[in-house]
Parts: C-alpha cells; sequence; structure tokens
C-alpha cells in the first residue's frame, strides 16, 4: 500500500465524484494507503510535496499541459534522491516523457496502452 494516494481533478463534477468514490472504499474497508484524497484543481498548478512520487497519468490533457506537470515534477522534486516513477496510460503525448532529460523510459507500451518512466536516484 501506497503511504498516500492523491487525485487532481479540474471537473468539479468528476472531483465530487471521486469524494463519493474514496468514501464508499473507506466504508467497505477497501483503502490500503494512510491517506486517500481528491484535489479540486488545475494539474499544472498543484504543487508535488517533495518526497518520493508514483505518479499515474491516464492521458487526461494535451500536450502543452503535460508539459507544465513535467515541468513542476522537476522542479518540485529536485530535491528527492529516491526515484520517481511515472506510469502513462494511453500515452498519447509519450515523446515528452522520452525526450525529458529527467526521465528514462523502462518500458514500451504494453497492453497497447501503458508507458513506464523514471526519474533515476540522485544518489
Amino acid at each position: 500500500p501506497f503511504q498516500s494516494v492523491t487525485g487532481v481533478e479540474l471537473s468539479s463534477e468528476l472531483h465530487r465524484t471521486a469524494l463519493k468514490n474514496i468514501e464508499e472504499l473507506k466504508r467497505l474497508n477497501r483503502v490500503q494507503a494512510v491517506n486517500i484524497t481528491s484535489i479540486h484543481g488545475d494539474a499544472v498548478s498543484y504543487r508535488l510535496p517533495p518526497v518520493p512520487h508514483v505518479i499515474y497519468v491516464f492521458n487526461a490533457f494535451g500536450a502543452d499541459i503535460l508539459q507544465g506537470v513535467l515541468d513542476n515534477i522537476s522542479a518540485d522534486l529536485a530535491e528527492v534522491k529516491e526515484p520517481i516513477y511515472f506510469l502513462y496510460n494511453n500515452p498519447m503525448h509519450h515523446q515528452l516523457l522520452e525526450v525529458s532529460p529527467e526521465f528514462d523510459k523502462l518500458s514500451n507500451a504494453f497492453g497497447g496502452k501503458w508507458m513506464v518512466f523514471a526519474r533515476p536516484a540522485k544518489y
């Protein structure tokens, strides 16, 4: 289980749905993370806490927004020594990660929909 899981949702309706889903999972005792939440906001303006991350994205936005998210990851997690993982489902803009000096591609698309990238440890 992860220590925390945070979703960032721009749509008010989808954010409310996420909150309801979280409450239902808690009620059914199916949450293993210490903290699980949904944030109503813009992924580009969301600041990541400086801890190790596994970031999951389902092709939620265009290349310009993804580039802003990647820039924030680089800035917000610059001091994190541990690896940072980026799991990209339906990777429509994977070339942004492939040319990024921060990330290495760990796998080609598998199952036709996934690519995995990692920023190596900084020791």
